[in-house]
């Protein structure tokens, strides 16, 4: 159990996700089948890093070099609480905020460390 969401709630949560419950909070969102192009993804996330920009020079947030290990701890924060607010409420909405945030973690963790090309 992490936060008050035991792994029992997660798991039959997930398994109504899977078989097509759907809450008033989830219709209004693409699924797979309707695919959202790329080129817009991206203009998202850079949205999200811009934000993330804007918090540290406002001072909201500590400007710290991190490692790539530490990038990867605040990650899995951000994935826990991703999943919280979907158990929570069933709002993919909600999800997809989480993995916007972190979409931006990823992109900064890569511009603050070297990363290799594929």
């Amino acid at each position: 159990m992490w936060s008050g969401v035991s792994v029992g709630t997660l798991t039959t949560n997930l398994r109504l996700r899977l078989s097509g419950f759907e809450s008033p909070a989830t219709t209004n969102l693409k699924r797979w089948e309707d695919k959202v192009d790329r080129k817009e993804v991206y203009k998202i996330i850079d949205g999200e890093r811009d934000y993330q920009e804007k918090c540290l020079a406002a001072g909201r947030w500590l400007r710290i070099s991190k490692s790539p290990a530490e990038f990867l701890s605040d990650i899995r924060v951000y994935t826990r609480k991703a999943e919280e607010k979907y158990v929570n409420t069933g709002s993919d909405v909600l999800c997809m905020i989480g993995i916007r945030k972190i979409a931006a973690l990823c992109v900064s963790a890569m511009e603050r460390n070297t990363t290799p090309g594929r």
